[in-house]
């Protein structure tokens, strides 16, 4: 991937330019729900989108693009 990166001091989360991929914990589903909350109920627009689970099923990958700020 380009320009991806390992988070300081945590090896098991690499950030790239678009996604963040990081192991499934016991409350991932809780916040996946509270992202969910945000997003539906609060209309946040700057939430975390949840992609799915990746090949190994061991990590989830947030997409970051709703993060951008349109320039026009």
């Amino acid at each position: 991937m380009i320009n991806e990166k390992s988070a300081k001091g945590r090896k098991e989360i690499v950030v790239t330019s678009e996604k963040v991929t990081r192991p499934v914990k016991p409350w991932t589903t809780d916040v996946q729900r509270f992202l969910t909350y945000m997003t539906v109920e609060k209309q946040v627009s700057f939430v975390p989108k949840l992609m799915g689970i990746d090949d190994n099923g061991n990590g989830v990958i947030f997409s970051w693009r709703s993060l951008r700020l349109s320039t026009s």
